[in-house]
């Protein structure tokens, strides 16, 4: 081993400590009360209700982009290669561990042994080179995280090694990325077509854009440790009325992202228990910066100046969350993301860019529904009133069909958007900015951010990356396209029939959509 695989792996030992002590904190808990994995037992059917549906769902993840199949992809049917666990720690999933060069640009990674698909083909290195060669179609949403791949090279059935264009110490996060699923490599299409992975649950019955029933697998790596459910059942229900009301009513255990409006409801209710995730949630909506008038930069910075973001807050969400700065970087990624501060409200400087910009009495049209997320259609209707005196008049186009994000024109100039964050800045930032990204749904460029965002990912020291990152924020809040009023926390309910581990994951509702696996009958 050269020394500098050995310094990796030393750092990797000491990361596995950091594990390990997390797991005794998580016992110190679960004698105080919390209920402890030891108790989890196996037995019975976990119904959820989920929205993000659509009639063309599928298996193949360039195209997920709602919770219904991100939860039943990597949270039941599929793997990824490293999982972010409910406590926030980064470990193996199909990798086992994993070493690096000093630059850490080349990454080696060890592969479980002895895992096999769900048709019984065995896993191997192969698989995990070809299901991300997939991802270099421009539609896929991650495209940009495996460009940033130079090299990927087996080295035997269970070893990998992946070299990179840049070094990028933060590389094994991007491998949780719930779109990197791993596929059989030899028979992706019909595993796209079958729901063929190597998860705790094999898929028995899809009906895309309704309903999801898998059945759990009799023999898997992670046997003793999660996936106590015999059965999971995942039901698209895209409006967050329907979801509340399935719960309430007993036709599911669990249900996502609810109105915040219900919390009430739910903390009254005795037979539910409110899931409050505080999680990298941003809300609000999307201002294209290559479609008038938010071409111009002074149109996008008068409509940040008009809005008053803690009323917004408040009377729409109830307090719960944190005014945010127009960025995609959530609350746990950070004091640098927390810290940012959007300009004070301006209506009279408002109302005087939008003149200079020959845009005065400006009229735009603003696509939005409840299906984009909860409280979305109350926001909008309280920012029609906050803008209208800086002279701006907000048609309000209310989306009632269930596939939302297909249902609004391609060329819509503004509309409601959620982003739920990644575990790291650098993920984030790549992938709502990167040009052909279905996530970059502004249309925003800027040389200044893109020089900073050099620095910031480039081989500097911490200090100096920092300082990157923090001007690249800075930026992109004042001048981009985003207009994110707010964080708050991901609002779900369960319920009391279930019981859980000590911690919820925050990355993605419903315990980083990792419930099926992590959760069991109480």
């Amino acid at each position: 081993m050269t020394p500098q695989a050995r310094r990796s792996s030393a750092a990797h030992r000491v990361s596995r400590r950091r594990l390990l002590s997390g797991s005794i904190a998580a016992g110190v808990l679960a004698a105080a009360g919390v209920p402890a994995q030891a108790r989890a037992r196996r037995g019975g059917r976990l119904r959820l209700a989920v929205g993000g549906a659509s009639a063309g769902d599928g298996w193949d993840s360039r195209r997920h982009a709602g919770l219904f199949m991100t939860s039943a992809a990597v949270g039941a049917v599929f793997d990824t290669l490293t999982e972010v666990t409910a406590e926030g720690h980064l470990t193996g999933e199909l990798a086992q561990d994993w070493t690096a060069s000093a630059d850490a640009r080349e990454w080696t990674f060890r592969l479980r042994e002895g895992v096999t698909f769900h048709d019984g083909s065995a896993f191997g290195a192969d698989d995990v080179i070809a299901s991300y060669a997939l991802h270099r179609d421009p539609g896929s949403p991650v495209r940009c995280l495996v460009e940033a791949i130079e090299d990927m090279r087996a080295l035997g059935r269970d070893r990998l090694r992946i070299t990179l264009r840049h070094g990028n110490p933060n590389f094994p996060y991007h491998l949780s990325d719930p779109h990197l699923l791993i596929y059989p490599g030899g028979h992706i299409a019909r595993a796209m077509a079958e729901g063929i992975g190597t998860g705790l649950y094999r898929l028995r019955r899809a009906e895309p854009g309704r309903r999801i029933l898998a059945e759990r697998v009799a023999r898997h790596y992670k046997d003793g440790s999660a996936g106590w459910f015999e059965e999971v059942e995942f039901l698209a229900l895209n409006h967050p009325e329907a979801r509340l009301r399935a719960l309430l009513t007993d036709r599911v255990d669990a249900a996502a992202d609810l109105d915040p409006r219900s919390r009430a409801l739910l903390v009254a209710n005795r037979r539910v228990m409110p899931i409050d995730a505080p999680g990298n949630q941003v809300l609000g909506f999307v201002m294209r910066s290559d479609i008038a008038p938010f071409d111009d930069p002074r149109v996008r910075r008068a409509m940040k100046l008009a809005i008053d973001r803690p009323a917004l807050l408040a009377e729409v969400f109830g307090g719960a969350g944190q005014v945010w700065a127009d960025h995609p970087l959530g609350p746990q990624n950070g004091p640098l993301a927390g810290d940012l501060r959007a300009a004070p409200r301006d209506p009279a400087l408002a109302r005087a860019l939008l003149a200079e910009a020959g845009h005065d009495g400006l009229t735009v049209e603003l696509f939005v529904s409840d299906a984009a997320f909860p409280g979305a259609v109350d926001l909008a209707r309280l920012m029609r009133l906050q803008v209208a005196e800086a002279g701006i008049t907000l048609r309000i186009r209310d989306v009632q069909a269930a596939d939302y994000r297909n249902a609004v024109p391609a060329d819509a100039p503004l509309r409601a958007t959620v982003l739920a964050g990644r575990p790291t800045e650098d993920m984030i930032l790549a992938l709502v900015t990167a040009p052909g990204s279905p996530l970059n749904q502004t249309g925003w460029t800027d040389a200044a951010f893109a020089s900073a965002m050099k620095s910031a990912l480039g081989p500097a020291d911490a200090e100096t990356r920092a300082g990157a990152l923090g001007q690249a924020l800075r930026r992109m809040s004042e001048d981009g396209g985003w207009l994110f009023p707010v964080s708050a926390p991901f609002l779900g309910a369960a319920s009391t029939r279930l019981a859980h581990g000590p911690a919820i994951g925050h990355l993605m509702p419903l315990d980083s959509a990792r419930i099926a696996e992590r959760w069991w009958m109480a």
